[in-house]
């Protein structure tokens, strides 16, 4: 802008009027001394601001960039306006009379300015990470550097205010790139405004009023996020192993162990126990968070954990037998001790070693929890022992588990012989045998895989999406002599059933599109749409 553009507005008073002398009104260029006569060369009539007219005290007058700083640096200077010639007496009162000065700024924008602030309005910037924006300082007179800088953020939703910087001092040339740190933790995610103000050092006085401060700057908005880190992944090293791990910003985790994913889990934990049991050895882990706006963390670096199984001797003897129709399991713990403390409740059994054998109930039991696994499958854990297989048979085992260590029983294969097809209504404990079928058994199987379509405007035809889960469901028919025993299959129809067959299948699921038909042996069909088993669900507990 031209050099004479006003940047401010001058008030120039007089603490009395001086009756019919005018007076001029002038930036001074240097420290004036000496007698009057001095005084009157130095304040001629050229280069003034203007005069206060006679018989008033006060005016005002705009000046330019350079005239402010003379007055900044020298003073106002006042003469009496006197004919050409003439000399100033010592009586006259404007040398008897003091002056006084005040000044406000015309426009805002002579305080400076921060432009072309990046990153730019709409971008997006971490929460949980230093975040530096830079900014180009201007004056719009030119010349003054920035001495000063504000920063304040305000949450567009919530209205919160956060005051990051106020008049910070600063030393940025007109025209140069200045910059500042917007430290990690200060705002939270969501769309905030954040507004830079810059001023040099002459404007100081004027920033009395914060809020005028504030709203003179340049405002961005930015969409702050949380960026989620997962670190620091531990491992207690037990059979059963717990992986723990760091995070910030953490709604949703998922851990993998050797050859365990847990899948995305929602939650805060920062542990999760492995529903597994790892022989020794040294597995990797990796971790990953994700933030409560579903943006994942990078992985974990691979973290090696060392299993170690440090089981006291002894030795988990399992038996089976059948049941009604249901697998029974039972076990006895034993643990073999150097030194045992004898009772006269106790009666030790002496080894070829020297050791000695007592059964768990003599001593502090060899473990509080038992796995129980069907064809490697683990179906339930429990602290008694024995078990009920209502779904059975197969090859099972039983694992005596503690914090520490494991100890495999033997492995025992047992499949329930049953006369006839067996449907039972409560989880395996009554069945209702199913004697009858039809002369030709058709018992046809569907697999059908479940998905979901969208119709759009302007599309004839749908957009299918594959949901990835699986329904099957399978045919079944039964006569019956008597109606009563008929009708108490009928009643099934809509409920959660377990179903054996005397071919050794099994099925677990709801009972729907069943017919009756009434005659003198009466008829029922039905299917059976499989559902998770409640061994499908088991965990660990150790």
């Amino acid at each position: 802008m031209a050099a004479d553009q006003s940047v401010c507005s001058i008030s120039v008073g007089l603490s009395k009027a001086l009756n019919g002398i005018d007076v001029y009104v002038k930036p001074l260029t240097e420290n004036l001394s000496g007698n009057n006569e001095t005084l009157y060369n130095q304040l001629s009539p050229s280069a003034t601001l203007g005069q206060i007219p006679a018989g008033q005290t006060q005016n005002t007058f705009s000046v330019t960039k350079e005239q402010f700083e003379q007055i900044a640096h020298y003073g106002i200077g006042l003469a009496p306006v006197v004919p050409s010639g003439s000399t100033i007496r010592s009586d006259t009162p404007i040398n008897r009379t003091q002056t006084y000065m005040s000044y406000t700024p015309i426009n805002p924008a002579a305080k400076g300015a921060a432009t072309e602030i990046s990153p730019g309005t709409y971008a997006v910037i971490v929460a949980n990470e230093d975040t530096v924006i830079s900014y180009r300082y201007s004056h719009a007179y030119g010349g003054y550097p920035q001495a000063f800088l504000g920063i304040v953020a305000e949450n567009v939703e919530s209205k919160e205010k956060v005051i990051i910087a106020k008049k910070r001092a600063v030393n940025v040339a007109d025209g140069e790139i200045g910059s500042f740190t917007i430290p990690a933790n200060t705002i939270t995610a969501g769309t905030w405004d954040i507004t830079v103000s810059a001023a040099p050092a002459a404007s100081a006085n004027y920033y009395d009023n914060d809020s005028d401060f504030w709203t003179t700057g340049q405002t961005v908005r930015y969409t702050v996020k949380d960026n989620p880190t997962a670190g620091g992944v531990t491992c207690d090293g037990k059979p059963v192993p717990t992986v723990s791990w760091e995070s910030t910003s953490q709604a949703a985790w998922q851990v993998r162990f050797g050859d365990y994913d847990s899948g995305a889990r929602a939650g805060s934990e920062t542990s999760f126990t492995i529903p597994k049991i790892y022989a020794d050895g040294a597995y990797p882990v990796r971790v990953r968070t994700a933030t409560a706006a579903g943006e994942w963390s990078a992985w974990t670096e691979t973290y090696w954990a060392a299993i170690r199984n440090v089981p006291p001797e002894g030795v988990v003897s399992l038996t089976a037998e059948t049941v009604g129709g249901n697998v029974r399991l039972s076990w006895t713990a034993q643990q073999v001790v150097t030194d045992p403390i004898l009772t006269s409740e106790s009666e030790p059994l002496m080894t070829s070693g020297g050791g000695v054998i007592l059964a768990a109930s003599m001593i502090d039991a060899l473990s509080d929890n038992y796995a129980v696994f069907r064809d490697g499958k683990l179906i339930a854990v429990t602290s008694e022992e024995f078990y009920v297989d209502k779904l059975g048979g197969g090859e099972y085992q039983v694992i005596a588990m503690e914090s520490l260590y494991y100890i495999p029983s033997n492995i025992v294969d047992l499949w329930p012989e049953i006369a006839c097809d067996m449907i039972s209504p409560d989880g395996g404990e009554n069945w209702i045998a199913l004697k009858y079928t039809p002369d030709v058994k058709n018992e046809p199987e569907e697999v059908r895989t479940e998905v979901t379509y969208y119709y759009y405007a302007g599309r004839e035809k749908p957009i299918a999406v594959n949901t990835q889960q699986k329904s099957r469901s399978k045919n079944f028919s039964y006569r019956f002599k008597r109606r009563r025993d008929a009708q108490a299959l009928r009643a099934l129809n809509g409920s959660e059933v377990i179903l054996k067959t005397s071919r050794g299948e099994r099925i677990w699921g709801i009972v729907e599109d069943m017919t009756y038909t009434d005659a003198k042996v009466v008829t029922v069909s039905f299917s059976i749409r499989e559902t998770d088993e409640e061994e499908d669900h088991v965990e660990y507990l150790v």
